[in-house]
C-alpha cells in the first residue's frame, strides 16, 4: 500500500513505509482533527501517476485547476481554495472538486483559461465552465459546450482580453470571445485571410507580446516564425512571416528553422517585452541551436546607426577594421553594415578566431550578423477610373509615391527580381540624393 492515501479524521496521509499488517508510516498532507484510533477511514490511490498526469493547468477563483489526464480525458480537478496542494474531496464550498464534462464522447482537455468564467479547450470543442455571478463549488457547477472547433496540442494564450488557440489540425488560430448578440461564445478564424502562415503542417507554439504594441507570435512546423500585429479594439489583425538563414555565399534564403518562441516582461525597460526564440542554424556545415532575443524596435528619433537589420548579430564600437566576438559564427559568411549606411555593406567569412577584417573602419559602429530579406507585397490598388473602379481594367502605372517611416535603402518593382532603388528623401525634397538619412518619402518611376 506504499504510495496510497488514507483519509482519516478529516485529514489526509500519504503512506510512505509498510511496517506490518497493522502499522504503516506516512506523511501528513492535511492535518488530522484528532490523533486517536478510528475504524472510519478510506484507503485510495491518486487519480494521477507517472504516466497519467494531466496536461492542462490554470489558476481560477483561488484554486489550482488541472485537466486532461489520459485516463480521465474530460475530467478537471480544482484544489481547495488557496490550498493548492490539497485535492481531498469535500462538501464545503472551499473544498476541492472534481467534475467530468457531460459530453457525448470523451475528448481530451488540451488547455484551460481563466476569464470571468473558466474555458476549457478540448480536442473537439470549447466549453464554458462556471457562471459570471457564481463561484464553482463541490455542490454547484455549470458547464456548457460553446463551440465545436477543437484544439491542437498547443497551449492557448490570452491577448487583448481574448483567448487565442490553435484549432485542431494546427493550421488555424481562432479568437474566442463572448458575443452578446447571440448570448454565447464564438471563435473567429484569425487566419482566414492569411491561410499560409501556419505552413504546410501547422503551428506548434504561440505566445503574445504586449509592448510596445501587441503581436501574437507563432512557430510553425516548417520552421517559420509568424506574427500577427493585433489591436482588437481597432479591428487590426495583420499577419507577417519571418524566415532566417542564408547560403554559404551570404545570400538570405530562409534555410534555418525557428523552433520555439517565448515572451517575458522586460524588467529593465518596461516599454518593451522581451521576445526570445530558439533557432536551429547550420553554421560552417554544423547544426547548432541559438537562443536569440529580438532587438527593441527603433525609436521615433532613432538614427541610422541604431538600426540592426541582421540576425544573430553583434554590435562592435571599436572603430577599427578588425571586428571580434564572432565565435558563434565561425566559418560562416556574414554581412557587416558600417555606420548604418546602405552603401557600406560588406560580406566576409568569419575566421577561426571569430574575427573579420573590414575594408574601412566605422566612425560610430558596425553591425555584423546573418542577413535576411525584408519583403512586402502590397494588395492590389483600388483606383477609381472614368467608368468606376479600376479593378480588372488594363492600366500602366509608371510612378508611385511611397509614404515611409525611418527608412533606408528601399527598392521597388513589379517583381522581386526587377526591383530598383527608390529616390529617398526627407519631407518633400524627393530630388535629394541622400541615402544616409532616414526618409519619410519615396518616389519610384518605372513599371509596377
Amino acid at each position: 500500500d506504499e504510495g496510497k492515501y488514507i483519509q482519516i479524521n478529516s485529514g489526509l496521509v500519504l503512506i510512505t513505509t509498510f511496517v506490518d499488517a497493522t502499522q504503516v508510516r506516512g506523511r501528513v498532507l492535511q492535518a488530522l482533527s484528532a490523533a486517536t484510533a478510528t475504524t472510519i477511514w478510506i484507503l485510495g490511490t491518486s487519480y494521477w501517476n507517472d504516466a497519467d498526469y494531466p496536461g492542462a493547468v490554470v489558476f481560477h477563483e483561488g484554486r489550482l485547476v488541472f485537466g486532461g489526464s489520459p485516463s480521465f480525458p474530460n475530467t478537471f480537478w480544482g484544489s481547495s481554495v488557496l490550498n493548492f496542494e490539497n485535492f481531498q474531496p469535500g462538501t464545503s464550498d472551499g473544498d476541492s472538486y472534481a467534475f467530468t464534462l457531460n459530453a457525448r464522447k470523451a475528448s481530451l482537455i488540451r488547455w484551460l483559461e481563466s476569464r470571468d468564467v473558466m474555458i476549457a479547450g478540448l480536442e473537439d470543442a470549447e466549453w464554458q465552465i462556471g457562471l459570471r455571478n457564481a463561484l464553482i463549488t463541490p455542490s454547484s457547477i455549470f458547464v456548457r459546450r460553446q463551440t465545436i472547433h477543437g484544439s491542437a496540442n498547443v497551449q492557448s494564450i490570452v491577448a487583448e482580453k481574448s483567448i487565442l488557440f490553435v484549432e485542431r489540425g494546427g493550421d488555424k488560430i481562432r479568437e474566442l470571445n463572448f458575443d452578446f448578440e447571440s448570448d454565447s461564445y464564438i471563435a473567429d478564424d484569425k487566419t482566414l485571410l492569411a491561410e499560409n502562415v501556419g505552413g504546410s503542417s501547422g503551428f506548434k507554439q504561440i505566445d503574445v507580446q504586449n509592448r510596445p504594441f501587441p503581436v501574437v507570435w507563432g512557430v510553425n512546423n516548417d520552421g517559420d516564425l509568424a506574427g500577427m500585429t493585433y489591436i482588437r479594439n481597432q479591428g487590426l489583425a495583420a499577419w507577417h512571416t519571418h524566415k532566417t538563414g542564408a547560403t554559404t555565399l551570404g545570400v538570405p534564403d530562409g534555410s534555418d528553422d525557428y523552433e520555439s518562441v517565448a515572451v517575458i516582461p522586460n524588467l529593465t525597460d518596461e516599454t518593451v517585452d522581451e521576445v526570445w526564440v530558439v533557432v536551429k542554424r547550420t553554421i560552417n556545415g554544423n547544426t547548432v541551436r541559438f537562443v536569440e532575443q529580438f532587438e527593441k524596435p527603433l525609436e521615433i528619433d532613432a538614427s541610422p546607426t541604431d538600426a540592426r537589420m541582421l540576425d544573430a548579430f553583434i554590435v562592435d564600437t571599436g572603430l577599427t577594421t578588425t571586428v571580434t566576438g564572432l565565435e558563434h559564427l565561425e566559418g560562416d559568411t556574414v554581412t557587416a553594415i558600417i555606420d548604418g549606411d546602405p552603401s557600406k555593406i560588406e560580406t566576409h567569412i568569419v575566421d577561426g578566431s571569430g574575427e573579420i577584417e573590414l575594408t574601412e573602419a566605422p566612425t560610430v559602429n558596425v553591425v555584423v550578423g546573418i542577413p535576411y530579406k525584408p519583403l512586402i507585397q502590397t494588395m492590389r490598388p483600388s483606383v477609381e477610373g472614368p467608368a468606376g473602379t479600376g479593378q480588372a481594367q488594363i492600366a500602366r502605372i509608371s510612378k508611385v509615391w511611397v509614404r515611409l517611416f525611418n527608412t533606408l535603402g528601399l527598392k521597388c518593382g513589379a517583381t522581386e527580381a526587377g526591383v530598383t532603388a527608390l529616390n529617398l528623401a526627407k519631407s518633400s525634397q524627393v530630388n535629394e540624393d541622400d541615402y544616409y538619412t532616414f526618409a519619410d518619402n519615396g518616389l519610384f518611376e518605372g513599371d509596377v
